[in-house]
């Protein structure tokens, strides 16, 4: 099999954690990596997989050459929130309310799905309690 040159594509994800901490408290951050190495491998990697629990600002970018949607869906739920298409170096942001013990899976749906059967999707695990 040919492979193609690497393609510098990124997609990131910042999850920023509202929580009632003081003023002077960072917020929780997690971001995710797309990474397009030739047609057939795709990953989409969260810097953290575990948050804290509340209001939370998703933010999308796509640092990549490629166009780049974002699903999420919490696990046994039935309703899905989506970030539109990014082209490159486009960003978007969705809020949520992360519910306490809850995991949420994050995928790209383009091509039919295809981009997620190549890898990707991410699992965002919130913890039982605020540490």
């Amino acid at each position: 099999m040919r492979r193609s040159a690497p393609i510098a594509a990124v997609l990131v994800i910042a999850v920023v954690a509202a929580t009632s901490a003081g003023a002077g408290d960072a917020p929780n951050r997690v971001s995710a990596t797309a990474n397009e190495t030739d047609e057939t491998h795709m990953t989409l990697i969260l810097s953290r997989p575990k948050i804290d629990p509340g209001d939370a600002k998703i933010e999308f970018r796509n640092d990549g050459e490629d166009d780049h949607d974002l699903k999420i869906k919490r696990v046994g739920s039935e309703g899905e929130t989506s970030v539109g298409v990014l082209h490159h170096d486009e960003v978007d942001e969705v809020e949520l309310r992360l519910k306490r013990g809850a995991k949420y899976r994050f995928w790209c749906s383009l091509q039919d799905g295809l981009h997620r059967e190549y890898g990707m999707e991410a699992t965002l695990r919130v913890r039982n309690h605020r540490s």
